[in-house]
């Protein structure tokens, strides 16, 4: 199956991940979370595993495997959503999804990689999907490529 990087839209109402990590933060606005979580993070040894390990990771990791919320919702949107799109019936999907802040004037991840490189040890074939939980813009959004490191 070949996929190409493509956008598609779900009732947001059905699966309100929004909502659910929102809440995670006291209510607080995820486009403005920055201003209310002052946690200094030292980018001149930020690194695998160090760049996605910050007080905003904790506190989602701690909270959807602690909650069924977040997981009921994760495996309904698979389920119904997901699934469907790609025409199967049944799939081996990651646990729990990863997450990344893009906090202003910074980067999201520090080390470029490919998902199947050897210090991330994904699957070859591997289809990732992106649910933003605020805009994505100008530099606030991913790196795809057709092919690992074509830098296309």
């Amino acid at each position: 199956m070949n996929i190409q990087e493509q956008v598609f839209t779900y009732d947001t109402s059905k699966y309100n991940f929004v909502d659910i990590v929102t809440n995670i933060y006291e209510g607080h606005p995820l486009s403005d979370l920055h201003s209310k979580m002052s946690e200094s993070i030292d980018t001149t040894n930020l690194g695998i595993g160090r760049d996605t390990n910050t007080e905003f990771h904790r506190r989602f990791y701690k909270h959807i495997k602690s909650s069924s919320e977040f997981k009921e919702c994760y495996h309904k949107f698979v389920v119904n959503v997901i699934l469907p799109y790609l025409g199967l019936s049944e799939a081996l999907v990651q646990t729990l999804p990863s997450y990344r802040v893009q906090l202003p004037n910074m980067k999201a991840i520090y080390v470029p990689h490919y998902d199947s490189d050897e210090n991330h040890y994904h699957p070859i074939g591997e289809i990732n999907f992106v649910i933003p939980l605020t805009s994505m813009r100008d530099t606030s959004t991913i790196w795809a490529e057709t092919q690992p490191r074509l830098k296309d």
